[in-house]
Protein backbone atom coordinates (compact mmCIF):
# COMPACT_ATOMS: atom_id res chain seq x y z
CA UNK A 1 0.00 0.00 0.00
CA UNK A 2 1.68 3.30 -1.02
CA UNK A 3 0.90 5.21 2.34
CA UNK A 4 2.73 2.58 3.94
CA UNK A 5 5.97 2.41 1.47
CA UNK A 6 6.08 6.04 1.21
CA UNK A 7 7.10 5.87 5.08
CA UNK A 8 10.41 4.21 3.62
CA UNK A 9 11.64 7.41 2.12
CA UNK A 10 11.38 11.31 2.43
CA UNK A 11 10.10 12.01 -0.38
CA UNK A 12 7.87 14.80 1.41
CA UNK A 13 4.35 13.35 -0.28
CA UNK A 14 1.36 12.00 0.86
CA UNK A 15 -0.30 9.20 -1.32
CA UNK A 16 -3.04 11.55 -2.54
CA UNK A 17 -0.24 14.30 -3.29
CA UNK A 18 1.84 11.28 -5.67
CA UNK A 19 -1.97 10.65 -7.43
CA UNK A 20 -2.15 14.18 -8.34
CA UNK A 21 1.45 14.43 -9.87
CA UNK A 22 0.77 11.38 -11.61
CA UNK A 23 -2.96 13.03 -12.89
CA UNK A 24 -0.73 15.86 -14.30
CA UNK A 25 1.93 14.20 -15.83
CA UNK A 26 -1.14 11.59 -17.63
CA UNK A 27 -2.99 14.99 -18.28
CA UNK A 28 -0.41 16.77 -20.39
CA UNK A 29 -0.35 17.00 -23.99
CA UNK A 30 1.91 14.73 -24.28
CA UNK A 31 1.56 12.14 -21.31
CA UNK A 32 4.64 10.94 -20.14
CA UNK A 33 5.87 7.62 -19.68
CA UNK A 34 6.59 5.39 -16.44
CA UNK A 35 9.72 5.33 -16.37
CA UNK A 36 9.87 9.21 -16.57
CA UNK A 37 7.63 9.88 -14.01
CA UNK A 38 9.15 7.83 -11.40
CA UNK A 39 12.44 9.78 -12.29
CA UNK A 40 10.63 12.92 -11.90
CA UNK A 41 9.24 11.74 -8.70
CA UNK A 42 12.63 10.60 -7.16
CA UNK A 43 14.22 13.43 -8.22
CA UNK A 44 16.41 11.46 -10.07
CA UNK A 45 17.56 14.18 -11.70
CA UNK A 46 18.62 16.82 -9.38
CA UNK A 47 21.03 17.34 -6.53
CA UNK A 48 18.46 16.46 -3.78
CA UNK A 49 16.93 13.10 -4.97
CA UNK A 50 15.04 11.00 -2.45
CA UNK A 51 16.79 8.62 -0.35
CA UNK A 52 15.30 5.10 0.64
CA UNK A 53 15.67 3.60 3.88
CA UNK A 54 16.92 0.47 2.05
CA UNK A 55 16.94 -0.66 -1.60
CA UNK A 56 14.30 -3.09 -1.03
CA UNK A 57 11.82 0.13 -0.10
CA UNK A 58 12.67 1.85 -3.27
CA UNK A 59 11.89 -1.64 -5.74
CA UNK A 60 8.31 -1.69 -3.10
CA UNK A 61 7.55 2.09 -3.04
CA UNK A 62 8.00 2.12 -7.31
CA UNK A 63 5.91 -0.83 -7.58
CA UNK A 64 2.84 0.51 -5.07
CA UNK A 65 3.14 4.04 -7.67
CA UNK A 66 3.15 1.80 -10.93
CA UNK A 67 -0.32 0.11 -9.66
CA UNK A 68 -1.22 3.47 -9.05
CA UNK A 69 -0.38 4.87 -12.31
CA UNK A 70 -2.07 1.48 -13.85
CA UNK A 71 -5.25 2.55 -12.04
CA UNK A 72 -5.23 6.19 -12.88
CA UNK A 73 -4.59 5.33 -16.36
CA UNK A 74 -7.49 2.84 -16.83
CA UNK A 75 -9.73 5.58 -15.28
CA UNK A 76 -8.27 9.01 -15.52
CA UNK A 77 -11.02 11.36 -16.35
CA UNK A 78 -12.83 10.00 -13.19
CA UNK A 79 -9.98 10.10 -11.44
CA UNK A 80 -9.10 13.44 -12.63
CA UNK A 81 -12.26 14.46 -11.99
CA UNK A 82 -12.29 13.02 -7.85
CA UNK A 83 -8.75 14.58 -7.15
CA UNK A 84 -9.94 18.04 -5.43
CA UNK A 85 -12.37 16.52 -3.56
CA UNK A 86 -11.05 16.98 0.01
CA UNK A 87 -12.56 16.70 3.49
CA UNK A 88 -10.64 18.22 6.43
CA UNK A 89 -10.80 18.94 9.54
CA UNK A 90 -11.21 22.64 9.10
CA UNK A 91 -11.34 25.19 6.14
CA UNK A 92 -7.91 25.93 6.29
CA UNK A 93 -6.48 22.32 6.42
CA UNK A 94 -8.77 22.04 3.95
CA UNK A 95 -7.16 24.99 1.83
CA UNK A 96 -3.69 23.78 1.98
CA UNK A 97 -4.79 19.95 1.21
CA UNK A 98 -6.09 21.83 -2.29
CA UNK A 99 -3.10 23.97 -2.80
CA UNK A 100 -0.89 21.29 -2.27
CA UNK A 101 -3.09 18.88 -4.77
CA UNK A 102 -2.98 21.67 -7.36
CA UNK A 103 1.10 22.42 -7.43
CA UNK A 104 1.37 19.02 -7.54
CA UNK A 105 -1.21 18.50 -10.57
CA UNK A 106 0.39 21.40 -12.17
CA UNK A 107 4.12 20.68 -11.67
CA UNK A 108 3.49 17.00 -12.98
CA UNK A 109 1.63 18.81 -16.26
CA UNK A 110 5.02 21.18 -16.75
CA UNK A 111 7.33 18.44 -16.12
CA UNK A 112 5.63 16.33 -19.01
CA UNK A 113 5.80 19.19 -21.37
CA UNK A 114 2.51 21.32 -21.08
CA UNK A 115 3.91 24.90 -20.84
CA UNK A 116 0.92 26.66 -19.13
CA UNK A 117 2.45 29.62 -20.58
CA UNK A 118 2.60 28.98 -23.80
CA UNK A 119 -0.74 26.99 -24.37
CA UNK A 120 -3.00 29.76 -26.04
CA UNK A 121 -6.20 28.12 -25.91
CA UNK A 122 -9.25 27.89 -23.12
CA UNK A 123 -7.35 24.74 -21.12
CA UNK A 124 -3.89 27.37 -21.95
CA UNK A 125 -6.22 30.05 -19.69
CA UNK A 126 -7.91 28.00 -17.03
CA UNK A 127 -4.26 26.16 -16.25
CA UNK A 128 -3.20 29.80 -15.95
CA UNK A 129 -6.00 30.67 -13.69
CA UNK A 130 -5.82 27.53 -12.10
CA UNK A 131 -2.46 28.74 -10.65
CA UNK A 132 -3.03 31.73 -10.33
CA UNK A 133 -5.91 31.09 -8.04
CA UNK A 134 -3.52 28.31 -5.93
CA UNK A 135 -1.21 31.22 -4.77
CA UNK A 136 -4.13 33.20 -3.86
CA UNK A 137 -4.93 30.38 -1.75
CA UNK A 138 -1.42 30.48 -0.29
CA UNK A 139 -1.65 34.03 0.16
CA UNK A 140 -4.83 33.34 2.08
CA UNK A 141 -3.47 30.59 4.27
CA UNK A 142 -0.19 32.86 5.32
CA UNK A 143 -2.26 35.71 6.18
CA UNK A 144 -4.57 34.10 8.38
CA UNK A 145 -7.39 35.35 10.31
CA UNK A 146 -5.00 37.79 12.14
CA UNK A 147 -5.55 40.38 8.47
CA UNK A 148 -9.38 40.18 8.74
CA UNK A 149 -12.12 38.92 11.44
CA UNK A 150 -12.97 35.61 11.87
CA UNK A 151 -16.14 35.32 9.99
CA UNK A 152 -15.10 37.35 6.94
CA UNK A 153 -11.25 35.25 6.56
CA UNK A 154 -13.67 32.46 6.58
CA UNK A 155 -16.04 33.86 3.98
CA UNK A 156 -12.96 34.67 1.67
CA UNK A 157 -11.48 30.83 2.34
CA UNK A 158 -15.11 29.43 0.85
CA UNK A 159 -15.30 31.40 -1.45
CA UNK A 160 -11.75 30.85 -2.67
CA UNK A 161 -12.32 27.21 -2.24
CA UNK A 162 -15.53 27.02 -4.17
CA UNK A 163 -13.90 29.27 -6.99
CA UNK A 164 -11.13 26.47 -7.18
CA UNK A 165 -13.71 24.00 -7.23
CA UNK A 166 -15.59 25.79 -10.34
CA UNK A 167 -12.19 26.29 -12.34
CA UNK A 168 -11.29 22.54 -11.46
CA UNK A 169 -14.41 21.72 -12.87
CA UNK A 170 -14.37 23.25 -16.15
CA UNK A 171 -10.31 21.97 -16.65
CA UNK A 172 -11.68 18.49 -16.47
CA UNK A 173 -14.50 19.35 -19.10
CA UNK A 174 -11.28 20.23 -21.57
CA UNK A 175 -9.05 17.58 -21.02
Amino acid sequence: MLSESLKKCDLEMNPREVEAFLVGCLSAEKPMKFDRAIKELFLEETKVTVQFNSPDARVEIEKDVKQLWDELSKSLPKRRKNLLNVDGSNLKDEVIALGRLGDFFLMGMTLAGTSIDDQDDEAGDLLDEMEDHLLLLDEWVAEGADRLDQPTWTEEGQKYKRELAELWGELCELL
